[in-house]
């Protein structure tokens, strides 16, 4: 890929340092101080400005260490950027910000690596905090522009193989999902849960309240969607969710996603749709996977691609891979 290097599967931490002062943000309090005296006289601007150092005191309070301790690390990778490129390091323009996640994800680590997409989106967020702490002007617009500059060439990374991170979490075992499975409640909600815990069979039993219904994907393409008798929301009445059993093969996935995926406007005021998401999926299809995870992770950051970075409502992605074989020891639960 010409625009990114090579990845790595773990970032680097940036070494701690100590926290930069101000200057700029005790200079912008005492032109606020001084208009508020004009409008409202000197001992209204005194208690105005005793009100904003107490809410300055109980958000150093309430900040963890390890967020102020990021804020340090990510303005360390911002200056790092900005001595590499001799851009200055007190402006945060639409182009520094976006050139600032091509570069970590290019070569930003102190081994000349790039960064994992996560990372670099911490980093990007804690630059223009610091950024703004020191007295820089970083719009809305210009951070968002960064953040889907960083989303695309995300989608790029993962469509070109490059899986970069600290790894995948540890599979759950069997002990674990028969605790997980005693814990549900005895109640709609927890069958709902112990059923999405216990899915392993070549029968699967699908409870729809409310939500769009789930594609099955084979071979990588949308077969159909697997329709069922749906009601209101849990918690909201109507008639009780009537289970419908839907028969897999061996490799085949359910994708459950909420209406916030497909009712999401688009350029021109038309909702996302359905067939957008099924032909997003089609086409990530014809690639070779990389397993359930980085499949559906892909997956996520395209469609928020495709949907120019819009998300107004719930939008959650949910999927299920059936691997088969016999699963019935976890069907009896004491």
């Amino acid at each position: 890929m010409s625009a990114l290097g090579a990845g790595t599967a773990a970032d680097i931490d940036e070494p701690a340092t100590a926290a930069v002062p101000a200057p700029a943000a005790a200079d912008e309090r005492q032109v606020l101080v001084e208009r508020w005296a004009e409008r409202h006289g000197i001992d209204a601007a005194r208690r105005l400005a005793e009100a904003e150092d107490l809410a300055d005191a109980v958000a150093a309070e309430i900040t963890p260490d390890n967020t102020l301790d990021t804020y340090t690390k990510s303005w360390r990778v911002w200056e790092r950027f900005c001595a590499a490129t001799g851009l200055p390091a007190s402006e945060g323009s639409r182009g520094s910000l976006v050139a600032f996640v091509t570069w970590m994800l290019r070569e930003g680590q102190h081994n000349g690596r790039g960064y994992a997409p996560s990372s670099a989106g911490t980093h990007l967020a804690a630059a223009v905090v610091g950024l703004r702490e020191r007295g820089a002007t970083v719009s809305g617009d210009d951070q968002g522009e960064a953040r889907e500059a960083l989303e695309g060439l995300a989608v790029k990374l993962l469509k070109a193989g490059e899986r970069r991170g600290r790894g995948q979490a540890v599979g759950a075992d069997i002990d674990g999902l028969y605790a997980i499975a005693r814990s549900c409640p005895d109640t709609l909600a927890g069958a709902r849960d112990k059923a999405l815990v216990l899915t392993g069979f070549h029968v699967m039993e699908l409870v729809n309240a409310g939500h769009p219904a789930p594609l099955l994907i084979r071979d990588g393409r949308v077969v159909r969607q697997l329709e069922s008798a749906t009601t209101l929301p849990v918690g909201f009445g109507g008639e009780m969710p009537r289970i419908r059993e839907h028969t897999l093969q061996q490799g085949d996935r359910v994708l459950c996603y909420t209406d916030g995926i497909v009712e999401e406007r688009v350029n021109g005021g038309e909702q996302f749709g359905e067939e957008r998401l099924i032909r997003c999926v089609n086409r990530l299809g014809e690639e070779p996977s990389q397993g359930l995870r980085a499949d559906l992770r892909l997956l996520s950051r395209t469609l928020k691609w495709e949907r120019s970075g819009r998300t107004s409502d719930d939008a959650t992605l949910f999927m299920i891979e059936w691997h088969g074989g016999a699963a019935d020891h976890l069907a009896v639960l004491d």
